[in-house]
């Protein structure tokens, strides 16, 4: 009886070490709460624009891991509240009083100026891959001179443990150049640069000569966004260059068990 019971457990181990391993647990849900501060000079009309104003909007997270929401709001945190003058404020409120302050003091020097200051700050959890936290930040400043100042910040984080998702861990080894000459054919197709045409005669320039990929990029639902800003490859009067690679655009060049590698 002991043989036959031994057997039958026997039997029903190697059944159960037979069976495929379940897949990791996928992260918990990140969710966000949309949070808004509007500050107007003396309480002027946000509407006129000879109002000077603040407004600050951001994601309250809640949810997902603790090394994943960590992350995001640290980087929520330093886009939300980089310093515009001399100090970086204690928290959103202080910042818009301290930017209308600021205003204040300018208006009390110069009382005939119709100059008016502007600050906007919108910082959005974006649609994601499973398993990532992607984040943009967009930022408009007006304080005087020939035009405001329009800028995007994009990240990715790992949303298990946190880490910021860079090119050398979504690109499988030696796929680098591979990836960059597809990337510099979507960034000439969107800005209408022919081959025979260099960069640099289209009036684009790269700090090493040559096109090379900028680390402002996410992860979205669409595929891999990258983000050159005024002034990072051309003037401002060309724009900003906003280049997105489809994931079945990218999917051969992706380590195993990378977002969109599946």
């Amino acid at each position: 009886m002991r043989t036959r019971f031994a057997m039958l457990a026997a039997t029903a181990l190697a059944v159960a070490c037979s069976r495929p391993a379940a897949p990791p647990a996928a992260p918990p849900a990140l969710d966000s709460t949309p949070q808004r501060i509007e500050r107007t000079f003396e309480g002027c009309d946000p509407t006129d624009p000879d109002c000077s104003r603040a407004v600050l909007s951001w994601p309250e997270l809640r949810g997902g891991t603790e090394a994943g929401r960590a992350a995001a709001e640290t980087w929520i945190r330093a886009r939300l509240l980089g310093a515009i003058g001399e100090r970086a404020p204690a928290d959103p409120a202080t910042l818009a009083d301290e930017f209308l302050a600021g205003y204040g003091e300018f208006a009390r020097e110069f009382p005939d100026s119709a100059l008016s200051y502007q600050l906007e700050r919108d910082i959005d959890l974006l649609s994601a891959p499973p398993g990532v936290i992607s984040l943009s930040a967009r930022e408009w400043v007006y304080t005087g001179g020939a035009h405001g100042m329009d800028s995007l910040a994009l990240a990715s984080f790992d949303a298990a443990t946190g880490r910021r998702i860079s090119l050398a861990a979504l690109l499988r080894d030696g796929a680098l150049p591979e990836f960059t000459a597809l990337l510099e054919r979507r960034f000439r197709a969107l800005r209408e640069i022919p081959d025979g045409i260099s960069l640099a005669e289209a009036g684009f320039s790269f700090e090493s000569g040559a096109f090379a990929p900028t680390d402002n990029f996410a992860l979205t639902a669409e595929g891999l966004r990258f983000y050159w800003n005024p002034y990072e490859v051309a003037s401002y009067a060309d724009g900003p260059t906003d280049v997105l690679v489809k994931p079945g655009d990218v999917r051969p060049m992706l380590r195993e068990g990378a977002p969109y590698a599946e």
